[in-house]
């Protein structure tokens, strides 16, 4: 499967003096698989050193010397003879892959070192685990971060081998021209498919393997006993029950008319601060989306899976009728949430006093944008007007089921078009 942050992963490779990278994304998201395709494509040696299936690895970065250290490492973790003598020519085209790394100051300084001393000029660190990492410490910010997150919707036409639809849509999405009909219905049906697909690599290729979405629910089951799974071996500051209440109440959540996060949902008493650590983690560590209210500073904010698969399957699992209104507005505000999320947007909703409500207000090219989420091809509503009396703004963008189309400072987007925002 191609991903859209290959590019980003060339860019790095091609710098003269490349930082180190970590790399992070909730489990299953495809971060091994990406980064060793990628090794294997673009360097001549790979030294791949996993801290979950080998033991006591963290214990080898207390060895003072570098040199050391890093015979230590291709002993470890590479398929060659680890008493070759390699050359500095042989240095510039290795990579040290580190898979699901516990990131702590001991680390950070020897991979700093291995780094500046050029024993490892290119060096991957991989986690799943963000909750205990500072992004704003100085050892942090020495490495590049990049975030891996679900297949966006491109990705996932890409990975059906539909490349020329990717280019179709990009083409019309630039000049705002309707899509001939045809092909805007087939691209209405492939969204439909993507909904209850969502975009983990493994759910994605379980239903190009069998071709049929007969298994999908259960595949989407187990890789959330994996989430629950790791959560609770990694203890995650004694909050790993109240993070997986949180993760199972999301479904009841969001198939309401108003999707701001009730806590009397998780169980009757449950207050903000009981909660507030264990959401903290959930959307560090990406298991979940959280839009906070715009220009305000209350705590009223919803909350999103990470994944709409997810979503489409909790659903059923919870025996919430699929056709209601609210529930699809629910899949189709989830899979934007999760798109706008992949495209670095910091997610924000906005309503008025009264009953106007925007379902995302995000910053564009230094400017605010709203964005209206319908259900189906009615895209009338008063809400855009409303927070014109609020806020200025170039243009408002309705995603709907519509075609494209620049009407009234309002850009139509069909849903299968988010990924250009």
């Amino acid at each position: 499967m191609k991903r859209n942050i290959i590019d980003k992963l060339i860019s790095w490779k091609n710098q003269k003096t490349p930082k180190s990278i970590l790399v992070t994304g909730v489990k299953g998201v495809g971060k091994t698989y990406l980064i060793y395709d990628f090794a294997k494509a673009f360097f001549k040696h790979v030294i791949y050193v996993n801290f979950e299936n080998q033991t006591n690895i963290r214990k080898i970065f207390e060895i003072s010397d570098s040199s050391k250290l890093r015979d230590k490492l291709i002993e470890i973790g590479s398929n060659r003879n680890p008493n070759l003598n390699w050359s500095k020519e042989d240095f510039k085209k290795v990579i040290l892959i580190l898979d699901e790394v516990f990131i702590d100051r001991l680390i950070l300084k020897k991979i700093d070192l291995l780094n500046k001393e050029k024993l490892f000029p290119y060096i991957a660190l991989i986690s799943s685990n963000s909750t205990n990492v500072d992004f704003n410490n100085k050892e942090i910010k020495k490495l590049k971060h990049i975030t891996v997150y679900p297949l966006a919707f491109d990705e996932f036409l890409r990975a059906l081998n539909h490349d020329w639809y990717v280019e179709t849509i990009i083409t019309h999405y630039k000049n705002n021209k309707p899509i001939p009909d045809i092909l805007h219905k087939e691209l209405l049906e492939l969204h439909k498919l993507y909904l209850q697909t969502g975009g983990m690599p493994s759910i994605i290729n379980e239903y190009m393997h069998l071709s049929t979405t007969i298994n999908l629910i259960e595949q989407h089951k187990t890789l959330m006993g994996y989430y629950y799974n790791y959560i609770e071996e990694s203890d995650m500051g004694n909050q790993s029950l109240k993070m997986k209440q949180v993760l199972e109440c999301l479904p009841l959540q969001l198939k309401k008319a108003n999707k701001k996060f009730q806590y009397s949902i998780i169980r009757k008493g449950t207050t903000y601060a009981m909660y507030k650590k264990a959401i903290d983690n959930l959307a560090k560590d990406g298991y979940c989306l959280r839009c906070n209210k715009f220009s305000s500073p209350s705590n009223a904010f919803k909350l999103y899976m990470s994944d709409v698969g997810f979503l489409y399957s909790g659903f059923i699992k919870e025996g919430i009728n699929l056709d209601r209104t609210h529930v699809q507005g629910a899949l189709l505000e989830n899979y934007v949430a999760q798109t706008l999320n992949s495209l670095g947007y910091p997610l924000y909703f906005w309503e008025s006093d009264s009953t106007a409500k925007i379902e995302f207000i995000i910053k564009k090219d230094n400017c605010i944008i709203p964005i209206e989420v319908h259900r189906g091809n009615k895209t009338r509503s008063k809400s855009i007007n409303a927070f014109k009396q609020t806020t200025d703004f170039p243009y408002a963008i309705k995603i709907s089921s519509k075609n494209f189309g620049f009407i009234n400072q309002t850009k139509y987007l069909p849903y299968y078009a988010t990924f250009c925002i």
